[in-house]
């Protein structure tokens, strides 16, 4: 069993690659423009071309899109959704710009909100775990702009990115940032190498915790170039490629990461089985129901979620891996005596409100 990968500070990896430091997750390195004609406020075009066409190395923008600097929430300013009669203007095309160009919306830009824009952004709030209620509110564009951002911040660092040789030393691990969805390689502690990649969308997520490379092949179609298997004790996560490079940078995947077919290829040279992964980022608290009782023996995701939170409480120090141990229980059971629950060691509702959910 690989031990745990030491924690690597935010700040070590953003020093190293400040091109694909985010302030806040919202990075809009460039932004990003979808031709037409008409312009936003802030210099968003919009147009019309039917065909979609790569950009840099391949990543592929809708409708002619081109990048360009300046989106910002100035060019949403108001509330927009179904009515009588239709609500239209340059910010509903702008909206149905960015909702094609992120493969949601396969209707006309015309800058009329109707049925199918409404849909288009209902499944934008699905995948990206907000409240779906088809309408435009402030909460839907900050999501909106930041998907855009890391699609964009992806496609440049891929257009300049430059590879690199083997590392000599044999001390590499793996930190991969499901926030900034980055994979940050380190050799002997400190930042070598950066990719972005795409993670699990919020309904399904990308587990976080200490893993580690478990096997690499080459499967190809969906998968990319290479494959790389994670030791996730629930399921099949991997390391991959893609044949949809324009998902880059974002939250796309069904809890696998995805990397350009050319990092990929880079990276898969490097690792060995027994390579140590580190996966981290904000706890996504989407569940679409009430989390299930977790007893001895269970694994998933949400014991992941238990780990975390015990471990921010002082209760748990052991690996963050999904399996609900002894020593995890344990921490349960403290938890519960200290808050005047009887102390069953199985995650209850009471118990899931506790750990803050």
């Amino acid at each position: 069993m690989v031990g745990r990968p030491p924690a690597y500070p935010a700040v070590l990896i953003t020093r190293a690659f400040p091109a694909l430091a985010w302030a806040g997750g919202l990075a809009l390195a460039g932004g990003l423009a979808l031709a037409s004609g008409l312009a936003l406020a802030s210099g968003l075009a919009l147009a019309g071309g039917p065909a979609t066409r790569a950009v840099g190395d391949g990543t592929v923008l809708a409708q002619g899109a081109q990048p360009q600097s300046g989106l910002t929430t100035a060019d949403f300013p108001r509330r927009l959704a179904l009515a009588q009669p239709r609500m239209s203007g340059v910010d509903v095309r702008g909206l149905q710009a960015l909702l094609q160009n992120g493969e949601f919306y396969e209707g006309r830009i015309d800058g009329i909100f109707g049925p199918m824009t409404a849909k288009a952004l209902v499944l934008f709030q699905t995948t990206h775990g907000l409240l779906s209620t088809g309408a435009l509110d402030p909460g839907t564009v900050d999501e909106l702009l930041t998907f855009a951002g890391s699609i964009e911040t992806a496609a440049k660092t891929r257009a300049t990115w430059t590879p690199k040789p083997k590392p000599e030393s044999d001390d590499i691990r793996l930190v991969i940032d499901t926030d900034s969805r980055t994979l940050t390689v380190m050799v002997d502690g400190e930042p070598y190498q950066q990719y972005p990649v795409a993670v699990g969308r919020p309904s399904l997520p990308t587990p976080h915790g200490d893993f580690y490379i478990k096997e690499k092949a080459i499967w190809g179609g969906g998968f990319g170039a290479r494959w790389m298997r994670l030791s996730v004790p629930w399921g099949v996560y991997g390391l991959h490629g893609t044949n949809n490079p324009g998902s880059i940078g974002t939250r796309a995947s069904h809890g696998c990461v995805r990397m350009y077919n050319r990092h990929v290829i880079e990276l898969y040279n490097w690792v060995q089985v027994g390579t140590p992964v580190k996966i981290v980022g904000k706890p996504l608290r989407y569940w679409g129901e009430v989390p299930r009782v977790i007893g001895a023996g269970v694994c998933g995701t949400d014991v992941i979620r238990v780990q975390e939170a015990l471990t921010e409480l002082g209760l748990y120090k052991g690996p963050i891996n999904g399996r609900y141990n002894s020593d995890t229980q344990k921490a349960i059971r403290e938890l519960q005596k200290t808050n005047s629950l009887p102390a069953t060691g199985e995650v209850d509702q009471q118990t899931w409100h506790l750990l803050g959910y």
